[in-house]
C-alpha cells in the first residue's frame, strides 16, 4: 500500500483537502457504525446541498485534548509519539485518492527504533461514556482500521481520557484486520464512484432524511393533500387516545402534587418510609448570580453602550462577559434567597449506566 502526505499550510486548507474524499469519521457513516450520520446526509453534505458540519464544542474540545491523550498514553506504555504527527496532515492513497485519513499521531513502542517501519497509528478519544477496553466503540475501531489500511501500518492503538465515572486514562492495542479494511474501502467505492461522481444520491434511511430532501426548493406544493391509508388512521386515532390519557394523568399528577405540597407546608423534606429517599422538598430556591446592569451602566456607561445591540437596544451580557470578564465579575450580585419552592423528588435515568434523583 502507498500514500503521499499532504501538509496543508492552514487548518481551513486541511478541510478542503479533507473534502476531496473520505475521511475516516465519514468511512464510520458509510460502515453503518455513526450513529450521527447516515449515506443519505453524507451525501447531502458532501455535494453542497446541506451546510457542512459545524465543530460542537465536544469536539473542538476533542482536538485541543489530544496532545493530553498522546502524553498520558506515552506515560503508560512508554511509546515514542512522533513530534512530526502531530497538527493537520492528510495520508492520500496513491491509487484511490479519495481514500483520506489524518491520524491524531505516530507512535513507536518502547524500545524500538524510531523507523518507519515501526510506525504505529494513535487515534486520541475524550469521552464522557465509560470504555471497556475489550469492548471499545466499533465507531472508534472502524477509524483506527481505515487509518491503517491507507497507510499500511499493521499495528495501532485507540488511547481515551474518560470523566466516567471519574476521570480516568485507558488504551487499546489494536492489530490491522485486512478483511475489515477491504469491507470499509468496498463501502468507500461504492459511495464515492455510484453516488457522489454521479450525482445520485442514496435512498434515505429515516425522517431525518426525508425531512432534509423535503426541505427548500422540494418541499410539496402548499394545498397537495391525499387521503390516508388504513394504517395512517389507524396510527392517528391511537395517538389521540394517547393524547386524551396523557391529559387524565396530567390532571391527576397535579392534584397528587398539591396534596403532597400541602402535608409539606411548615417543613422542608418529606421521606419515604426508608428514612433516606426523599419524596419532595420545600425550600428557598438557590438565587443565581446576575448582572447589575444598572450599576455598570451608571459608572461605565461608554462601555455599557458598547454592548448594546443595534437593532434592538437589549444589552448583550454575553457578549459583555466573554470580552470583560473581570469587569463582569465585579457588577455579578447574588439576590436574597427567595420563597421556598416545593418539589417532588422524581428519579430520572440520566445514562444506562447511572440513576439520579432530580428536583
Amino acid at each position: 500500500m502507498s500514500y503521499r502526505i499532504i501538509r496543508p499550510s492552514s487548518r481551513e486548507d486541511w478541510l478542503k483537502e479533507r473534502e476531496k474524499g473520505i475521511g475516516s469519521s465519514e468511512a464510520t457513516t458509510l460502515m453503518g457504525v455513526n450513529g450521527y450520520e447516515d449515506r443519505y446526509r453524507l451525501f447531502m453534505r458532501k455535494t453542497g446541498q446541506m451546510p457542512p458540519k459545524t465543530p460542537s464544542e465536544q469536539m473542538e474540545l476533542g482536538h485541543h485534548l489530544e496532545p493530553a491523550v498522546a502524553s498520558r498514553f506515552s506515560e503508560l506504555t512508554g511509546a515514542w509519539i512522533d513530534p512530526s504527527s502531530e497538527g493537520d496532515w492528510i495520508a492520500v492513497d496513491s491509487k484511490k485518492d479519495y481514500l483520506r485519513v489524518s491520524p491524531d499521531r505516530i507512535w513507536v513502542p518502547a524500545g524500538e527504533a524510531h523507523v518507519k517501519k515501526n510506525w504505529r497509528i494513535l487515534e486520541c478519544k475524550t469521552t464522557g461514556m465509560s470504555v471497556d477496553p475489550n469492548d471499545i466503540p466499533s465507531y472508534w475501531y472502524c477509524q483506527l482500521q481505515y487509518q491503517m489500511g491507507v497507510m499500511g501500518i499493521k499495528k495501532g492503538a485507540v488511547a481515551w481520557i474518560s470523566s466516567f465515572p471519574v476521570f480516568n486514562a485507558g488504551y487499546k492495542e489494536i492489530e490491522f484486520n485486512p478483511s475489515y479494511y477491504a469491507l470499509i474501502v468496498k463501502s468507500i467505492d461504492e459511495f464515492w464512484n455510484g453516488n457522489i461522481l454521479t450525482g445520485v444520491a442514496p435512498e434515505p434511511e429515516d425522517l431525518e432524511d426525508l425531512r432534509v430532501k423535503y426541505s427548500g426548493k422540494d418541499r410539496a406544493v402548499k394545498g397537495e393533500s391525499f387521503v390516508a391509508d388504513d394504517w395512517m388512521q389507524s396510527d392517528y386515532e391511537e395517538l389521540l387516545g394517547i393524547k386524551s390519557q396523557m391529559d387524565i394523568l396530567k390532571d391527576r399528577r397535579k392534584e397528587l402534587e398539591d396534596e403532597l405540597e400541602k402535608a409539606i407546608m411548615g417543613y422542608a423534606a418529606i421521606y419515604a418510609k426508608d428514612g433516606e429517599t426523599p419524596i419532595c422538598t420545600r425550600v428557598p430556591k438557590t438565587p443565581k448570580p446576575e448582572l447589575d446592569k444598572e450599576l455598570l451602566r451608571k459608572e461605565y456607561e461608554a462601555i455599557y453602550d458598547k454592548y448594546l445591540v443595534a437593532l434592538d437596544p437589549v444589552f448583550d451580557e454575553g457578549l459583555f462577559k466573554k470580552e470583560c470578564r473581570d469587569l463582569y465579575d465585579q457588577y455579578v450580585v447574588t439576590p436574597e434567597a427567595g420563597e421556598p419552592e416545593f418539589k417532588v423528588a422524581y428519579p430520572r435515568k440520566t445514562s444506562a449506566r447511572k440513576t439520579e434523583t432530580i428536583f
